[in-house]
């Protein structure tokens, strides 16, 4: 047994190669990358494009908003999205109303997550027809220009262009967050796919954390610069659309998917810098036996298939669950938090963006984790820390009056809570949506999973300010009884995938659907 187990490491070893880490980060800097980058960018200059959107349709050239270090509500919500402000300038005289200007800064976010539904949505459909390396080659498409667009809208003074672009750009990062994952898991071993699903939560971090970064009023969150922050979105997609020429497709989906044994053949041998891939071959071919001709699975056939209906459930709650989980709302309080504590208005920026980049060490410590520990102790561990700072943060708030030194736990828990959600609950319902499927049905799944979180964030977006209004420091408690049940949901239905194949993960939701079959039939009986 040391001996057997002493050759699965040397060969494990073998298999992480130059090749499969290039592609990977890749596929990660052109997907989960600009997807995060894009959460943060308009949120540190978010009184300059207001002044921007004011002066363009005020009657008469109006004095500027008065400027400041805060940030807004983030326009999609993600663990490292950067905190709102509380603060709000009224509009000079002779200036567009107040409300007007707020409808018109909700629009720069509500086209931006209506892009990203759409997006989301439909990548499924064109992943299986163009194959994923030419999807996100065509993907860098509406990357660049929606970079572009919104780039140029002051330039031009146009309103328009920057919604026209961040809805566009809103299309490539709604295909991005499913593409990414689904590229990623298909052209490692899969004793790696859990490695590659906290790759993409990664890059989301360091998106969102170069957002912010270049979001800075001392770097480009100025008026004069504000503009070059969207026209960097077009550096993943140049990026893309000159190294995808030079890199393999998923082998999976040429075997799977399109039946090309020899193209297949030749992507591993690239991937693996090996000759010999027989193994990785059969295990595929077995696969495409099991799951017969699904290569035209459809989302209708998806829905219809009752062996698909338990791990489709669990996919799509696991994606309303991190999106319900209360980051929205640790985000919301970060900045008063902070103020409270003691922190100038000057220093906030740069405290929020140490929370970030503490966010980024976080994901890199859970690149080798996520294949140690499993999906499940990465669920739950987390998630159940999560539960503990949610009643500490609901006491805190409460207590913050009479106690004002108590403000630098309100701190700690703040942090902690941003960092238990990147190691668990941020990046693995995308990876586990992306293992539990066979290759015919998992793009029509991932794509309905997409358009569930992106919906779920809107709903979070649109209500949240609302339920906070009511509720005040108890909002809090609302996700604590989310997470709660969410907790003993995973407990009991979430299976573990770690160091298992995609037939073997199938096979295993199949049988529980059989077991369920027969307990029914026994008790009619």
């Amino acid at each position: 047994m040391p001996e057997m187990q002493e050759m699965t490491s040397s060969s494990t070893r073998r298999r992480w190669t130059w090749t499969t880490t290039l592609t990977s980060l890749m596929i990660a800097l052109s997907t989960s990358y600009q997807y995060g980058y894009n959460l943060s960018v308009l949120n540190q200059p978010m009184l300059l494009v207001k002044e921007f959107l004011n002066e363009s349709y005020s009657p008469v050239t109006t004095p500027p908003l008065t400027t400041s270090t805060s940030t807004s509500l983030p326009e999609a919500s993600t663990p490292t999205s950067p905190a709102p402000s509380s603060s709000t300038s009224l509009p000079a005289q002779n200036s567009i109303c107040e409300n007007t200007l707020t409808i018109l800064w909700s629009l720069c976010t509500a086209v931006f997550v209506c892009g990203g539904m759409i997006g989301s949505f439909v990548v499924g459909w064109l992943a299986d027809r163009l194959g994923r390396k030419y999807t996100l080659m065509l993907n860098a498409g509406p990357s660049i220009v929606g970079g572009l667009l919104s780039g140029s809208c002051v330039w031009a003074g146009s309103p328009v262009l920057l919604l026209i672009g961040r809805f566009v750009t809103g299309l490539s990062c709604g295909a991005a967050t499913q593409l990414g994952p689904m590229y990623m898991i298909e052209i490692v071993p899969f004793d790696f796919k859990g490695a590659m699903g906290a790759l993409y939560g990664l890059f989301v971090s360091i998106g969102v954390l170069m957002g912010t970064f270049f979001g800075l009023n001392i770097i480009l969150g100025v008026e004069d610069k504000w503009p070059i922050l969207l026209l960097l979105n077009v550096v993943p997609g140049l990026a893309s659309l000159f190294v995808f020429p030079l890199l393999p497709d998923s082998p999976r989906y040429l075997l799977v998917t399109k039946k090309n044994k020899k193209s297949a053949e030749k992507a591993l041998k690239w991937l693996r810098q090996s000759e010999d891939v027989s193994k990785e071959i059969k295990e595929m071919e077995e696969e495409s036996k099991n799951q017969g001709d699904d290569e035209t699975f459809s989302m209708l056939k998806l829905l219809r298939t009752r062996e698909l209906l338990a791990p489709l459930i669990v996919c799509l709650l696991l994606q309303i669950v991190q999106q319900f989980s209360g980051i929205n709302a640790i985000t919301f309080y970060s900045k008063s938090i902070l103020l409270k504590a003691g922190v100038s208005v000057d220093v906030v920026q740069y405290a929020i963006l140490g929370i970030f980049l503490i966010s980024v060490a976080t994901n890199i410590l859970t690149v080798p984790l996520m294949d140690r520990l499993g999906r499940r102790m990465m669920l739950l561990a987390p998630m159940s820390g999560m539960i503990l700072v949610l009643i500490v943060i609901s006491v805190s708030l409460n207590l913050q009056p009479l106690y004002p030194p108590i403000n630098y736990l309100t701190i700690v828990c703040l942090v902690l809570y941003v960092v238990l959600f990147a190691s668990g609950l941020g990046p693995v319902p995308n990876m586990i949506t992306a293992e539990v499927f066979r290759q015919g049905p998992r793009s029509k799944a991932m794509s309905l999973a997409g358009l569930l979180n992106w919906l779920s964030n809107t709903i979070v977006a649109m209500s949240f300010e609302i339920v906070q209004a009511a509720t005040r420091e108890f909002i809090f408690l609302i996700f604590l009884v989310i997470m709660i049940a969410s907790v003993i949901f995973i407990y009991f239905k979430v299976p573990e995938t770690k160091n298992k194949s995609f037939d073997e993960i199938a096979s295993q939701f199949k049988s529980t659907h059989r077991r369920s079959n027969d307990q029914m039939t026994a008790v009619v009986v």
